[in-house]
């Protein structure tokens, strides 16, 4: 029986933790170096960190906070943000992160995820799909730059083509309830569910136990959320959480 892997993310700017909704009016919460010690102490089954607007702010990786948060961290690391080369990439592999995830530069050069995919191998390279649902047709659209540009591809298009050009596992961050407690879009997983064989990460939306139980019951793999595991109550008060087991399939 296969697991789902219960995912936190950590959104960056600078030296901070940092929550946003809907991609917008980012706010401090904290501390990423403590964060990750608390994470520790809870058992992550692994976590993703995130820089928020690198791309469209022209921000460099920051890699002296990356090696801190891996020096600190006893659980598998993925990182995304600003990364635009295979450079990049192969630093943020070497500070001991075992993934790396492309979004507006899996776009703006549809060959980098090769070029990544053969220096790493495909199961150190994710693919950020920001996804917003088109209100007039009902499509899901893939955005790159914070969710500012439209990719001008379905999600749909934007799974096969990351997957043909060697992605090992896609990400879909859901850019309308990010922050919202909303729960998760499951519709936009499942649009692209049977047309790639990779595993899916979902994110933006989960509220509680609830909304993990319901992706793990489509068979996503894996199961992410940031205000959910960093804020505790209506007031949004700053709480770093887990759930106390994973939830299995």
């Amino acid at each position: 029986m296969l697991e789902s892997r219960i995912i936190p993310v950590l959104g960056i700017m600078g030296n901070g933790l940092y929550k946003t909704v809907r991609f917008s009016d980012p706010a401090y919460v904290g501390d990423p170096l403590n964060a990750v010690h608390i994470f520790n102490e809870k058992g992550v089954n692994e976590l993703f960190v995130m820089a928020f607007r690198s791309s469209l702010n022209h921000e460099p990786v920051p890699h002296r906070l990356l090696r801190e948060l891996a020096e600190e961290a006893f659980f598998p690391l993925g990182y995304g943000g600003g990364l635009n080369s295979v450079a990049d990439c192969a630093h943020v592999i070497s500070y001991g992160y075992e993934k790396v995830s492309l979004n507006s530069a899996a776009f703006t050069n549809p060959t980098l995820v090769n070029e990544v995919a053969k220096e790493l191998g495909c199961s150190s390279v994710v693919v950020s799909l920001d996804v917003r649902k088109d209100v007039q047709t009902g499509a899901y659209r893939v955005y790159t730059h914070s969710g500012t540009i439209d990719t001008g591809l379905t999600i749909e298009q934007a799974a096969r083509q990351s997957v043909d050009s060697g992605a090992g596992e896609l990400l879909v961050h859901l850019i309308d309830h990010d922050g919202t407690y909303q729960g998760y879009d499951l519709e936009a997983v499942e649009t692209i569910m049977h047309h790639v064989t990779v595993p899916i990460i979902v994110l933006g939306g989960a509220s509680g136990q609830e909304d993990l139980v319901r992706a793990k019951n489509m068979g996503i793999q894996g199961i992410a959320a940031s205000s959910m595991f960093v804020y505790y109550g209506k007031l949004r008060a700053v709480l770093i959480n887990y759930p106390d087991r994973a939830v299995e399939i």
